[in-house]
């Protein structure tokens, strides 16, 4: 169940249930990830999430994340003049060199809106769902 969306420079997002999985095209690339799914965020769930990078010599780079989802609230969103009911979950993924937070708008067991991290050189990419 796996969506690749693709920019019109040919960038591409790979999510998985609307959780980011891979990226190409951006230079900094998300190889793969081992990544929750929207229950697991929901539950409030604790769980390892492992990022696959390239390293500047070609050598695969693993990260491994201790991470914790919890509940912030409802939240009411706005997307292209339409509002939605969600649930605000917060995920906090901690290792020993770092820290990476994604945010969550889950609209009846979907994710409507994201924050999610890619990369050290990238960051944060927000994605919305503007189609049912």
């Amino acid at each position: 169940d796996v969506i690749t969306w693709k920019t019109q420079d040919g960038a591409t997002f790979s999510q998985r249930g609307g959780v980011l999985i891979q990226t190409r095209g951006l230079g900094a690339d998300l190889m793969s990830a081992d990544a929750p799914s929207v229950g697991q965020l929901r539950s409030g769930a604790s769980y390892q999430r492992i990022y696959y990078f390239l390293g500047p010599d070609d050598q695969g780079t693993r990260r491994t994340y201790d991470c914790t989802a919890s509940v912030a609230g409802q939240d009411s969103i706005e997307i292209m003049a339409r509002s939605y009911a969600t649930t605000h979950v917060t995920e906090v993924c901690e290792r020993s060199l770092g820290k990476v937070t994604n945010d969550y708008w889950i609209e009846s067991g979907s994710i409507r809106k994201s924050r999610q991290w890619v990369s050290g050189g990238i960051g944060y990419v927000d994605f919305e769902r503007v189609i049912d």
